[in-house]
């Protein structure tokens, strides 16, 4: 197993400074086309409701939102509540609230239900831990 790179809390990144940083990162990448949301159509996510582990500032699925149809749903599950908030502003910037919400959580102990979505989709976290990735070594 890989060793992270960075100490893993239960508490995210909770600076304000550094959730700021991070937004306006994952916002020029946005802009640049960086974000590969095309990849999440190409696999198939084109409706219902989806789930997002780890949305940080929420750029990849409110960008997969905005593509899909009045009745698809995104939820982002965060850890940090600094980001949940940088993520409920920018559903708001898009125009997205109200079919975008944000959930406190850890997504080694969801909070949901079984089948409470048709897709789960991450845009990277976690993929270091054998936990979520299925492998058994570790």
């Amino acid at each position: 197993m890989t060793r992270a790179r960075v100490v893993e809390t239960n508490e995210g990144i909770q600076s304000e400074i550094t959730v700021e940083m991070f937004d306006r990162f994952a916002r020029i990448m946005r802009d640049k086309g960086w974000l590969n949301v095309d990849s999440l159509h190409n696999a198939g996510l084109l409706a219902g409701r989806a789930l997002e582990v780890g949305p940080g500032p929420g750029y990849v699925g409110l960008e997969w939102l905005k593509r899909q149809g009045e009745n698809a749903r995104l939820t982002g599950l965060e850890i940090s509540p600094a980001m949940i908030e940088i993520a409920g502003r920018n559903a708001r910037e898009y125009s997205l609230d109200g079919r975008a919400e944000y959930v406190l959580g850890n997504a080694m102990e969801m909070p949901f239900p079984d089948g409470s979505f048709d897709s789960v989709f991450s845009n990277g976290q976690g993929c270091t831990d054998a936990r979520l990735s299925g492998s058994s070594s570790g």
